[in-house]
């Protein structure tokens, strides 16, 4: 009988130690996976690039901040193409004054172009079709922008305290305006929001101090809060064609508000 229980607990034991030999065995090749990947994303240096590639394609991942004037984005590196400008990959490139983007590229991260205060010119092709949150904020010497119709959305941030921006254009394909999109753009004088566009997030055109007018060339936009914050019923006008829907006249969310036949 002793000797029946003692087999037993023998049985026991080796089970305990099978299993914990599986899961210790599992829990190295888990590691060993996730340090082939981290070796796989490592970033490398082309030029004065910083990238990471992921077998197949390219994402910028930085640039050096001792760079000066005009940088154009290579559209393949080692053969693969550059898909992707990462987080805060040209961030704090103060003397950068213009940068052009590949074809190849398909988006551009949070913060992209943060704080590239002598950035003028900036070419997004129409591959793009996302703008990362506050991709050119505190862009101040950027003056013009086009957004390609390949982008639906404006994120939040994307423009914050361009002061210098006087220009936007935006495409026929945004449906949507995030918050604080265009906040502290005090160089906007005017903004034409395109049919398209839906909704119009928080405080997106907020402090735009130079703002005298916009244009809404469809129906009535979903309108988060203070879309407008700082302008008055004296300095500021709505204006809205004849027969769309949505709109007050003369005041419509607390701003002077006019029909027309056509935008002025």
């Amino acid at each position: 009988m002793a000797g029946k229980q003692h087999t037993s607990v023998e049985t026991q034991e080796s089970f305990k130690m099978r299993r914990i030999m599986k899961q210790l065995i599992m829990r190295i090749v888990i590691i060993l996976v996730l340090c082939c990947l981290t070796n796989a994303m490592t970033a490398a240096t082309f030029g004065l690039f910083t990238y990471t590639d992921n077998g197949t394609s390219i994402t910028i991942t930085g640039y050096s901040h001792e760079a000066l004037g005009a940088v154009e984005i290579p559209t393949t590196i080692d053969g693969k193409p550059v898909v992707s400008i990462g987080d805060k990959a040209f961030a704090d490139c103060f003397e950068l004054t213009k940068i052009t983007i590949p074809t190849s590229v398909t988006s551009i991260g949070n913060k992209a172009f943060f704080s590239c205060y002598h950035l003028t010119s900036v070419t997004i092709p129409a591959s793009v079709t996302r703008l990362g949150e506050g991709v050119f904020m505190d862009c101040t010497g950027l003056t013009s922008i086009t957004i390609p119709n390949s982008v639906t959305s404006i994120g939040n941030l994307t423009f914050f305290h361009c002061t210098g921006l006087i220009n936007i254009t935006m495409p026929s394909s945004v449906t949507s305006i995030g918050e604080l999109a265009f906040i502290s753009c005090t160089g906007l004088t005017s903004v034409t929001i395109p049919a398209s566009v839906t909704s119009i997030g928080r405080m997106a055109f907020a402090d735009c101090l130079g703002l005298t007018s916009a244009s809404f060339i469809g129906n009535a936009s979903s309108m988060g809060e203070n879309v407008f914050f700082g302008k008055t019923t004296t300095d500021f006008t709505v204006h809205y064609l004849d027969g769309k829907t949505g709109f007050t006249s003369p005041m419509w969310h607390g701003y002077s508000a006019k029909a027309g036949a056509a935008p002025p």
